[in-house]
C-alpha cells in the first residue's frame, strides 16, 4: 500500500512538472520536426526531412538511421 501510494505522488509530481516521453517515429515524419525535451527518437530521417532540437532539450535516440545525402548532408540543427 505504502509503494502504491509514493508510485502515485511520483506520477502526479512528473505529470503537474509537465515531464512527458514521447517516441516519434522519424520515418513517418511529412514535415520538418522540432524534438522537445523527452522526445525518443526512432526510426530512419529521411534526407529531405530536418530535425530540429529545441534549445535545452534531452532526446532519446533509440535505433535511428540518419539518411543522408549531398545536399542534405546538414538536416539536423541545434537551435536557441
Amino acid at each position: 500500500m505504502k509503494q502504491t501510494l509514493l508510485l502515485t505522488i511520483a506520477l502526479l509530481c512528473a505529470v503537474a512538472l509537465g515531464v512527458h516521453s514521447k517516441t516519434i517515429n522519424l520515418s513517418k515524419l511529412t514535415d520538418n520536426y522540432k524534438a522537445q525535451d523527452g522526445d525518443v527518437l526512432t526510426g530512419t530521417l529521411p534526407d529531405y526531412i530536418s530535425l530540429i532540437i529545441a534549445d535545452g532539450a534531452r532526446i532519446t535516440f533509440n535505433n535511428m538511421t540518419i539518411q543522408a545525402s549531398i545536399p542534405y548532408v546538414n538536416n539536423i540543427a541545434i537551435y536557441n
